[in-house]
């Protein structure tokens, strides 16, 4: 009876070899259980060995199917895969790194799923003939940059195994948590309502509650779980200090029954209790599921074997030049497909609304990166509070009378590192892109259908290019935001500087600036002091060709009102005193701005500082009630940073 096991390895093999799913329902254990139940560690126990990665959430994004192969009288110990048969891995660490290879190159990068399982061969002399299939721990929230359906994926997953009839459920769960609510009773009871192929596994027995047990479970009399037909069983893993500390599983065995044999509640239940018994209780089930299934196996085997037969007098008959020719002009055909979806496919006439190929990925960099880079508001996480803050930081014990340039580079550093991240995850979106165009190419290969295993190897080689060269472009990202931070080029000519800020400061005073884009389009300020109020200067105006508005002393805050034809914001009617213009400029800021911080400070102002400073206020008011624009309507308002652009707009249209 124990070769049957192997028999129906052998079965399940053949269909994984040709890219097929098994259509025939072939007897298996599937075991289902939450991230956090023990679901590996007890795989592990069963094996005898540390093979299965671990880590923070999902691990387990593919289907993993055991192969136990006991192999008495030899001390050897080893796995081989499936998918790479050429090489015995006597290394269980180089399984463990070689299962989280074999799931990046189908999943990809992120914390995607796939059905596609993973077939490992394990052969030891102290283990039996069985066969079990770890699936994806369930989980209902999507956790970093998980899908956000993932929880979805992974139960559609659990249910395409344990729906079938045939599939042994071992469902685990904590001995500590309710049974009514866990993830693996809950989904096993969808498909198996009466618990007739559902095995209980009950981890952490050793991490319950004092004062309580799980002997009622075990026995079955307790009314509070859900009933298994096949009941309960209860095992004790490893610690996490065990596993960093490698404690050996034959050891951790010995101890698991040794805590059942030793407890007041479980040492009359300790023979049906443990890994051991387990393992055991696994082998038995499946044997008879075999037997009982066997025949309609039998039927079913006869008749796929009359239809491959059928197809395979079909094809005909290669010698080995034409397999070579055949293998150049399939691979050729590959490239050119791959070509065609990546730059664009004029074969695809298709109105679908959904993009595809290179389309999908340009719209990764114009759409969705290139929106994030222009939408991310420099300034939205630093606040006024926030700057002084780093100020006195810098400047420490003592203070300081001008801001440190150390405060300017800590800032722009910490506006550097957010683009990291989204430059991260645009690569990474590229990435999965790539796959989803490898295997559409594949696909769309007709001969490449035909001959699997050259389709596979096409697969594996040219996923292994594309993810070497994305782990190559996450490098040079992260190595560009290191250049960046480390030096911040003042000298750059994007870099206002101080000079610059100076500069412009001086221009929003005087308006400078905004009148010389209106030269020789018309008037300016008035171009001297001796010029009355309301009349039009005669002498010439740099900044036009006739003056209206200058004031008649060239004292600041004096404004007057000029019937200027000019369009420039003083030649157009509206002549503003504030020293160095000859009366065409804005009143002097910095005059104002000395004259108040004076007061601030305590000191006492001169009549005439005092009547210099209420001049400004008065000065703004008036020149906001009047100064018409001549034959348009508007009324001119004192030149501010807050309507300097709306001015130069106005301007520039008319």
């Amino acid at each position: 009876m124990d070769s049957l096991i192997p028999l129906l390895n052998k079965i399940q093999d053949a269909f994984s070899l040709i890219g097929e799913d098994a259509p025939l329902s072939l007897p298996q254990i599937a075991v289902v259980g939450s991230q956090s139940a023990g679901k590996s560690s007890v795989l592990e126990t069963i094996v005898g060995q540390s093979f299965l990665p671990r880590g923070s959430g999902i691990v387990t994004r593919r289907p993993c199917v055991i192969q136990l192969h006991s192999t008495p009288g030899s001390s050897a110990e080893y796995g081989t895969f499936l998918h790479d048969q050429t090489e015995k891995k006597y290394n269980f660490e180089e399984i463990c790194r070689e299962i989280v290879a074999e799931t990046d190159r189908e999943c990809g990068g992120n914390k995607g799923v796939s059905a596609k399982p993973i077939t490992l061969r394990i052969f030891s002399p102290n283990v039996i003939n069985l066969t079990i299939i770890d699936l994806p721990g369930a989980t209902r929230i999507a956790v970093g940059d998980q899908p956000e359906d993932i929880g979805r994926q992974i139960e559609d997953l659990i249910m395409q195994y344990i729906s079938k009839p045939s599939c042994i459920i071992l469902a685990v769960s904590p001995a500590n948590m309710d049974l009514a609510v866990s993830d693996a009773i809950v989904l096993a009871k969808r498909v198996d309502p009466s618990g007739e192929r559902t095995l209980g596994v009950l981890t952490k027995v050793d991490l319950m509650d004092k004062g309580t047990d799980a002997r009622g479970i075990f026995t079955g009399e307790s009314n509070d779980v859900p009933k298994l037909k096949l009941g309960y069983i209860g095992v004790v893993n490893r610690s996490q200090e065990d596993i960093n500390k490698r404690v050996p599983i034959q050891k951790a065995r010995a101890e698991e029954m040794n805590f059942f044999r030793n407890h007041q509640a479980y040492k009359g239940l300790a023979e049906t209790m443990g890994t051991e018994y387990l393992v055991k209780k696994c082998s038995q089930m499946l044997i008879e599921s075999i037997q009982k299934s066997l025949p309609e196996i039998s039927s079913q085997i006869n008749d796929m074997l009359n239809i491959k037969s059928k197809h395979l007098s079909e094809i005909p008959e290669y010698s080995p030049d034409n397999l070579r020719a055949l293998l150049v002009e399939m691979i050729v055909a590959f490239t050119e497909r791959f070509k065609k979806l990546l730059k664009g496919d004029t074969e695809m006439t298709s109105m679908k609304a959904s993009l595809s190929g290179g389309s999908r990925i340009e719209a990764i960099f114009t759409t969705i990166y290139g929106k994030e880079m222009q939408e991310m508001a420099v300034l939205d996480a630093l606040t006024p509070t926030d700057v002084q803050t780093l100020i006195h930081n810098v400047q420490g014990l003592g203070g300081g009378l001008f801001t440190p340039d150390e405060v300017v580079i800590a800032m722009i550093r910490q506006q550097i590192e957010r683009l990291e991240k989204p430059s991260l995850k645009c690569s990474q979106l590229v990435y999965n892109e790539l796959l989803i165009i490898l295997h559409k190419a594949i696909s769309q290969v007709p001969k490449l259908q035909t001959f699997s295993n050259c389709a596979s190897a096409v697969q594996r080689i040219v996923h292994s290019i594309i993810q070497s060269q994305y782990n190559l472009t996450q490098r040079q990202i992260k190595l560009l935001m290191k250049m960046e931070l480390n030096r911040v080029n003042f000298s750059h000519p994007d870099f206002i500087g101080r000079n610059g800020a100076l500069r412009q400061i001086q221009e929003q005073e005087t308006g400078t600036s905004l009148t010389e884009r209106g030269r020789d389009a018309g008037g300016g300020g008035g171009s001297g002091s001796s010029t009355p109020q309301g009349e039009r200067s005669k002498s010439p105006s740099p900044f036009g060709r006739f003056g209206g508005g200058g004031s008649s002393n060239n004292k600041p805050g004096a404004t007057g009102s000029g019937t200027g034809s000019g369009t420039t914001l003083t030649g157009g009617g509206v002549g503003v005193g504030g020293g160095g213009l000859g009366g065409g400029g804005t009143p002097n800021l910095t005059r104002q701005l000395e004259l108040l911080a004076k007061k601030e400070a305590g000191a006492t102002l001169s009549a005439s500082e005092l009547s210099e400073l209420s001049a400004f206020g008065d000065n703004r008011m008036k020149l906001a009630k009047s100064s018409a624009y001549p034959g348009r309507g508007r009324v001119i308002a004192p030149l501010t940073n807050q309507n300097f652009e709306g001015v130069e707009k106005t301007l520039t249209d008319e």
